[in-house]
């Protein structure tokens, strides 16, 4: 397990993030926004875009 906190979102530190995903095969993606259009359907857009086949499973969105 590790965790990534992204302390800052602008410059995004999209690599680590990817590095991490590639690493462990998962992400979990938690913050407090619209559950459509916020910050953690972009990051999953790009986690999705740039370390997909190192994934364990399909994406899934919590309620």
């Amino acid at each position: 397990m590790e965790v990534v906190d992204l302390r800052s979102l602008v410059p995004l530190d999209e690599e680590l993030v990817l590095e991490s995903v590639r690493k462990t095969g998962k992400a979990l993606l938690v913050h407090e926004d619209q559950r459509t259009g916020g910050f953690a359907g972009e990051l999953a857009a790009r986690i999705s875009d740039g370390a997909f086949p190192f994934l364990d499973g399909p994406e899934r969105k919590g309620k």
